[in-house]
């Protein structure tokens, strides 16, 4: 894996943590700002996402450094198959 998605993973466990905190913390009846639950959900969908998408294109055994050029594979690959 390298170092780049070990961040996005590491970034990813720090958020899930901080919305199950933030789940907990409803559940025990405290007050927690819905709107920043909203926001780091919406996060932690987009960390996933972009993890999701890294691990499929290393499945794939493609490197790219633009999204145009990953598009560009992921479509003849999926041309080709």
């Amino acid at each position: 894996m390298s170092e780049p998605m070990r961040a996005m993973v590491r970034q990813a466990a720090a958020v899930a943590i901080e919305a199950e905190r933030m789940q907990t913390a409803i559940l025990l009846g405290e007050d927690v700002d819905t709107d920043e639950l909203v926001r780091i959900s919406n996060v932690l969908q987009r960390l996933m996402n972009g993890l999701k998408a890294k691990a499929t294109i290393a499945k794939a055994g493609l490197r790219t450094s633009s999204s145009n050029s990953l598009r560009d594979k992921l479509l003849a690959n999926k041309a080709a198959a």
